[in-house]
């Protein structure tokens, strides 16, 4: 069994741009893509979101106009394209696995045709990487807002196993009226950009995007490397839509991860919360980090910059991870200015040096699931 699965490669598609780098800059520079938005195709207005403008949209899809493929799967084929295009990975290869991660996938077809076979979230996997040319039956999971979390341990246990040696992790949503009015039913939507662990926050931001893990078993040529040391995965088995109310759920998690990278609680430096912003996500979240003892580390929440992508979550911020150990640096959490939860934790308002090998990313999402994944690089 390796002992290692490396993150080789990464890409991003948000309102900011397609590729990690121009959404590290953009973030870094303290810019939020969360906006006053309007759609045609979802009956609340005046809400706050983070969506892809449809000039960017066909600017990084134009290539794919005439392949029969629906939004969500042209955002991911040209996510993937961008490492494709980066790194000069065989996608064709029987040694590299697709795994996907979504909540709700082409949800959008509902409205027009209850019975097209895109609905099915393996048709639309299959359909992005028979585009690649993939030989494999690829892998699609569907976990609430840990999915991507879920997609990137599957992929990492089945790479250890030896069964390949690469796997392409892809998660992806799209803002649609399911998603917006299932959040908006249950006074969960922001009247206001989000503001995650703050005093003031009422809500999260809804948002879209795509995020894509090359995870691999060979070390990749890159200056400290970031490798997935431990990852685990839990249920509340408390309520189907709110989070346990002691954080204990999470907690288990985050100590099976811990015990799984054999590594020492105050080794871990850096979070890179869930904080969705939500009254009751934040309040547990935080105090399963005090459970965990991990109350010191530096800790942030990117849903300030991008809302809550949903499927994409995990994977875009464990990407924005891995570059935090590369350019050294933790940003700040935008929107947090006033703690707003029952218990300290340290929360880092600007961006400052991140000096630490060891990282937690969390995940929280609907029927009390819970993932925790420790993100490493040697010294």
């Amino acid at each position: 069994m390796h002992s290692k699965t490396y993150i080789s490669a990464s890409s991003i598609f948000t309102p900011f741009g397609l590729g990690t780098e121009i959404n590290w800059q953009r973030m870094n520079a303290g810019e939020s893509a969360i906006k006053l938005t309007n759609s045609e195709n979802i009956r609340l207005k005046n809400f706050f979101s983070s969506s892809i403008s449809e000039e960017l949209f066909l600017k990084h899809t134009s290539f794919l106009n005439d392949s029969g493929l629906t939004r969500l799967e042209k955002m991911m084929v040209a996510t993937i394209a961008n490492i494709q295009d980066k790194t000069f990975i065989d996608l064709s290869d029987k040694s590299t696995i697709f795994v996907f991660s979504t909540t709700k996938g082409n949800i959008d077809l509902l409205v027009e045709n209850p019975d097209d076979i895109r609905l099915s979230l393996p048709s639309m996997a299959q359909a992005v990487s028979t585009f690649f040319k993939n030989p494999n039956t690829s892998l699609v999971i569907s976990n609430a807002c840990i999915s991507g979390i879920s997609a990137m341990i599957l992929a990492k246990n089945m790479l250890e196993e030896g069964e390949f040696e690469q796997a392409i992790v892809c998660g992806g949503d799209t803002l649609s009226e399911f998603t917006v009015s299932g959040f908006n039913s249950l006074n969960a939507i922001s009247p206001f950009p989000c503001r995650p662990f703050d005093k003031s926050r009422l809500g999260l931001s809804p948002g879209e995007g795509c995020g894509v893990l090359v995870l691999s078993r060979q070390k990749p040529d890159l200056d400290r490397p970031v490798y997935i040391s431990g990852a685990a995965t839990s249920n509340d088995a408390n309520h189907i839509s709110g989070p346990s109310r002691t954080g204990e759920g999470l907690n288990i998690a985050i100590e099976k991860a811990i015990k799984l990278a054999k590594i020492d609680k105050k080794d871990i430096g850096y979070i890179n919360a869930h904080g969705t912003a939500t009254l009751y996500n934040d309040e547990s979240e935080g105090l399963a980090i005090t459970l965990s003892g991990l109350q010191e580390a530096n800790l942030h929440s990117l849903k300030g910059y991008l809302g809550h992508t949903y499927g994409a979550a995990g994977l875009i911020e464990s990407a924005i991870a891995a570059e935090c150990f590369y350019k050294k640096e933790i940003l700040g959490s935008i929107g947090y200015s006033e703690h707003g939860i029952s218990v300290p934790l340290n929360i880092s308002q600007y961006n400052k040096a991140l000096r630490t090998s060891h990282a937690l990313k969390t995940a929280s999402g609907f029927g009390g699931c819970n993932a925790a994944l420790i993100l490493s690089t040697d010294d």
